[in-house]
């Protein structure tokens, strides 16, 4: 087997989405691949054949001797997770890059959080030669790799990829449902939207905030709780299943998206392909993905409220997308020995 892909730092969230994507995509057209997950993953890849996949716990000290040990296996390497192999192989590597919080740190990011993610950028910064290409989302992170780190514009290659929703369902647009599908990570950027959308809510009584803040963030959930019991219209819907996120989009007229730092931003995609308007923080990482309807600034909760208000006294204009989608050219590149698209200069 010549191909490897490698997802050992996948496991949860929107990157878990897109190996799912991912590997989905490659089964189906059988491309012969192998596969390194992490362990938390085995019950969604127990089907792929035990002789296509391993699963190890997800430490670069495991994942450095599985590349020891079979560093003359492979011809061409998809390392998801952002970290390039820990040595240089023979093979022809291209590292996917979807964290940037590696270049934008939020002010309010914890203090242990922080100390976390400037190891992994201390990490990725020394294994940065072993990978001949990066593989990013969007333009925007493609600059700040260049201005950051230093690496050659030639040697990244914008290749956003994300699973279509399904849309079958007969669902009814609503004027004044308002959606935000995120975690609850403090750059999610919750606490403003939800004191601006308090304001606004105290304006227009009939409008309704929809959440997807799972049961990880009690302090969140609590706040939130705290909002609803004076009142506020906010319904959390907790983790939700893809197959049950498209209803959700469909129904809600606008998506709102205080986000502070996105590498790509999927739910903005899948809000438009399913006919939301966005208003979105004003920040390069939505702009290099999409025509939002309004903007506002995210650190200013009045600013937020403003564009909130907006959206119901103003004519907007619908939103419209940037992205397109890269599988094709992904899979390209793993199922061909030759070099593709992927890594000749664009």
């Amino acid at each position: 087997m010549a191909v490897l892909v490698d997802s050992l730092f996948v496991n949860n969230s929107g990157g878990k989405i897109l190996l799912d994507y991912l590997v989905e995509e490659l089964e189906s057209r059988e491309v012969d691949v192998f596969y390194v997950f992490d362990e938390r993953c085995r019950d969604s890849f127990s089907t792929i054949p035990a002789g296509r996949r391993v699963f190890l716990e997800g430490n670069i000290k495991q994942r450095h001797f599985f590349y020891k040990a079979n560093q003359l296996q492979f011809t061409k390497v998809l390392c998801l997770g952002n970290i390039p192999p820990t040595i240089r192989l023979k093979a022809e590597v291209l590292t996917y890059l979807q964290q940037l919080l590696y270049f934008n740190q939020p002010l309010d990011l914890g203090f242990k959080k922080k100390c976390k993610l400037y190891l992994k950028i201390w990490l990725v910064k020394r294994l940065l030669q072993n990978t001949d290409y990066w593989g990013v989302q969007s333009e925007n992170v493609s600059s700040l790799m260049e201005k950051n780190w230093g690496v050659s514009k030639d040697k990244i290659r914008v290749l956003p990829f994300y699973p279509p929703l399904s849309d079958l369902d007969k669902v009814i647009k609503c004027e004044n449902k308002y959606l935000y599908v995120s975690g609850g990570n403090s750059h999610k950027n919750h606490y403003r939207l939800i004191d601006a959308f308090e304001r606004f809510n105290r304006k227009y009584p009939e409008v309704e905030l929809h959440l997807t803040i799972s049961e990880k963030f009690p302090d969140l959930l609590n706040y939130m709780k705290a909002k609803t019991h004076n009142g506020v219209k906010i319904i959390n819907h907790g983790f939700i299943q893809r197959h049950k996120l498209a209803n959700l989009y469909k129904s809600s007229k606008f998506v709102i998206y205080p986000s502070l730092a996105e590498s790509f931003g999927l739910g903005l995609v899948e809000a438009i392909e399913l006919g939301c308007n966005i208003i979105a923080s004003d920040l390069p990482f939505v702009h290099a993905v999409c025509e939002p309807s309004l903007v506002f600034e995210p650190l200013d909760t009045d600013s937020i409220f403003k564009a909130l208000i907006a959206s119901k006294i103003s004519q907007i204009q619908p939103s419209s997308l940037k992205a397109d989608n890269k599988i094709d050219t992904i899979i390209s590149f793993l199922a061909h020995e030759t070099n593709t698209t992927v890594i000749q200069n664009r």
